[in-house]
Order: structure tokens, then sequence, then C-alpha cells
């Protein structure tokens, strides 16, 4: 017996209410749990809750309304331009164009005990020329000291 279209239809609506169901029943038993704060208390979370991004170490989660001040680490979540005189090897190297040698040569200049206040201090480092300045600066802050 050939199936008519409104047999079709009626299959369709009915795999379609099971599916349904399936997801419905799914998130009752598995709901979406926010994340924990880390028990780690170097390891850093962000939260976007309401409108408002919070930063979370360990139990302990603050609202960031001073994104003028950031952590160096945290610099490039909130957009903001990385430390230069406070940036590790490692977030140094996120920087496009500053590799691992590029990085701890920035780093050996800087425990020389120069302090970056300007885009021109970066000439004083090995590796980089006007043209390399002229492609950082914008990446760079050059306010805080060691």
């Amino acid at each position: 017996m050939p199936a008519t279209e409104l047999d079709r239809r009626i299959v369709m609506l009915l795999v379609l209410a099971a599916l349904l169901h399936i997801a419905v029943a799914g998130r009752m038993l598995w709901p979406a749990k926010p994340p924990k704060a880390a028990a780690d208390p170097e390891t850093v979370q962000l939260r976007w809750d309401g409108g408002v991004l919070a930063v979370c170490s360990g139990r302990d989660c603050r609202v960031r309304s001073d994104i003028d001040h950031v952590e160096p680490r945290l610099a490039p979540f909130f957009f903001q331009p990385i430390p230069v005189n406070d940036a590790d090897a490692k977030l140094l190297e996120t920087i496009d164009g500053i590799g691992p040698h590029l990085a701890s040569e920035i780093i050996r200049v800087r425990e020389q005990g120069v302090v970056f206040r300007s885009r021109e201090d970066l000439l004083q480092v090995p590796g980089i020329g006007h043209k390399r300045v002229r492609q950082l600066e914008s990446q760079f802050s050059f306010a805080g000291s060691q």
C-alpha cells in the first residue's frame, strides 16, 4: 500500500517531536553548568555575566571596572596593548612579529636596566629597527617598570 503525502508529513512530525523531546529531556538530565573557579590560584578565568566582565582566580571573582590598569598577562583579553616593561617572554611571543629569540632579547635589554619609556627605546634591542618599531608600537604600552 503506497504512503500518501499526508502519511509522510505525519511521520515527519512524529520524528521532529521525538527529537525535540530528546533535546529537552537531555537538558533536564544534563543541565549546562557554569564553569567553576579554578582551584589553582595561578589559573585565571574570564567570565562574561550580564554585560560585565569578571576576572576569577581561585575562589575569588572580581568585576573589572579599571580597564586602564590590567595585569600584563590579561592585557590581550581586554584588547589593551601589552606593557613591554612588565611582560614575560611568553606574553611577548604572543605579539605578531616577536618570536622566542626577540622576546629573550627584549628581556635581556630590560634586565640590563633599560626602561622602555617610548617607542624609540625599542631601538636598543638587537633585532628591532625602525620598520619593526612602527610595526610593534601599537601593540605595546610603555607605562610601568620592573
